[in-house]
């Protein structure tokens, strides 16, 4: 009897703490993000969204952009906003826009890559987006 009481005691030792290293394995995994499906949009994505649909008609494609860093200086300042001076922010270009009286569609985006800040063609003055 004394076996028994000894190896069930062995058995649930072993059962709690396989028990306790799943609890932090899947708790490690919730505080780690593994299990939610909150995706940050690409800065392509977040760029082509704000486009109107007249620019849409352009035949623009996320897949065929690309983002640059810049740091605003007083001429981009000028269009985005002078409380933008010296910030970071995210420039997607839309290849292939171009046409005989502009160059390619550019938007600027916040750092954080979720707020338009204006946009407009190579050459030509920037419209200031409606949140920037």
């Amino acid at each position: 009897m004394l076996s028994t009481i000894s190896s069930l005691r062995s058995f649930f030792g072993i059962f709690f703490i396989c028990i306790a290293v799943l609890l932090v394995v899947l708790g490690s995994f919730m505080l780690g993000g593994f299990f939610t499906d909150e995706r940050k949009p690409s800065a392509e994505m977040v760029a082509f969204n704000s486009l109107s649909q007249e620019e849409q008609s352009l035949m623009i494609s996320p897949k065929d952009s690309s983002v640059q860093k810049v740091v605003v200086d007083e001429e981009l300042g000028e269009s985005l906003g002078k409380e933008h001076l010296g910030n970071t922010v995210y420039a997607v270009t839309f290849h292939h826009t171009e046409t005989a009286d502009s160059g390619n569609l550019i938007v600027f985006l916040e750092e954080e890559k979720e707020k338009v800040l204006g946009k407009g063609f190579d050459g030509k003055q920037i419209e200031r987006g409606q949140d920037g």
